[in-house]
């Protein structure tokens, strides 16, 4: 790849702390960077980047980064704040990747992607998971007709909360977790199973940490139109800032009428039970998925085609905003 320039807006995620590795293991370069400064834990991350990267020039706001004329953004700001931080960068039709979740709630998110499909902007947004490549490989063995006919699936993603009021737990700024960090389980389904969706029911729940402002546990159900059922568990209750750490980690499994697979983030292979033997050979896959997800965004910057539809992310945020609702409702929303 050529020496694309980067600009990062926002520093409300670590992600781009990991995404800047990858990103200079590439050959490209991150040269600008715009953050709140009001944040302390923003702050902290720039000063953190600003001693990594020697060149790195802070501006006052996303507009300096366009007459900069950067080759590509990421944005990794708060959720609410990514359609006012971003329209400009849309407009402009720089390729952009904007951190998840795209936005709190569908209406914000789908005039960010109205706006993206007006200009015919490249507009990236996801999660890493769904470029797992013990998630991806699954997808392989589906795709190639070796599960055969797919009863369920099922994704769990355990996540840490430094602390009760963190702007991810809040509904208004993330969606709250069974949005902010439910798109963690249902972006890897819906790559896997698509979303021609009949209807989602989800639970919430202030089980174990009972004082968040929104739920630390949550579990979605979406029902395919063609019979198949998808579960997405989401719980928000382990702290990973004390030791010993809870031992639990992200996984899938897919029910076949052929095989039984599963597979572990911390693991190096996927397990097949029941019929399988594929012939695979256990193979070091990279499991979070951020460097699938890096490479996907340099493959749009220049080949100028999305890795994921528009209609995709917007359908992914529809669910979880569906997911929302019917937790906050108890309804189950019928698309």
């Amino acid at each position: 790849m050529k020496n694309f320039s980067f600009g990062i807006i926002g520093l409300a995620l670590g992600h781009p702390l990991g995404f800047a590795k990858e990103i200079m293991a590439l050959g490209a370069s991150i040269d600008y960077l715009v953050y709140d400064k009001s944040q302390k834990e923003e702050q902290e991350r720039a000063e953190t980047l600003l001693k990594t990267y020697s060149t790195l020039k802070v501006l006052a706001n996303p507009s300096e980064l366009i007459r900069q004329k950067v080759d590509a953004v990421l944005c990794s700001s708060q959720a609410n704040r990514h359609f006012e931080l971003c329209a400009e960068i849309i407009k402009s039709k720089i390729p952009l990747f904007i951190d998840k979740p795209l936005a709190p709630d569908y209406v914000l998110a789908k005039k960010i992607i109205d706006l993206a499909e007006e200009h015919q902007a490249p507009v990236m947004s996801c999660s890493v998971r769904r470029y797992s490549e013990n998630y991806v490989s699954i997808a392989g063995l589906l795709n190639k007709g070796k599960l055969g006919q797919i009863a369920f699936a099922e994704c769990f993603e355990p996540h840490g909360i430094p602390y009760p009021g963190y702007w991810q737990d809040l509904i208004k700024k993330s969606g709250g977790l069974a949005v902010n960090y439910g798109i963690h389980v249902i972006d890897p389904l819906v790559m896997l199973l698509g979303y021609d969706i009949e209807s989602v029911h989800a639970y919430g729940s202030k089980h174990i940490v009972t004082e968040l402002d929104s739920e630390d546990t949550a579990i979605i159900t979406m029902k395919y139109k063609d019979g198949r059922i998808a579960v997405g568990k989401v719980c928000g209750a382990y702290d990973y800032s004390k030791m010993p750490r809870v031992a639990s980690v992200g996984n899938m499994v897919v029910h076949g009428t052929e095989a039984v697979v599963e597979t572990f983030i911390d693991e190096s292979d996927v397990k097949i039970y029941r019929q399988g033997n594929f012939g695979l050979t256990p193979t070091y896959f990279r499991r979070a998925g951020s460097p699938g997800a890096i490479q996907a965004f340099v493959n749009m910057i220049e080949d100028n085609i999305l890795p994921i539809p528009y209609q995709e992310m917007a359908m992914v945020m529809k669910i979880l905003d569906a997911a929302r609702k019917s937790i906050d409702t108890g309804e189950v929303i019928r698309f």
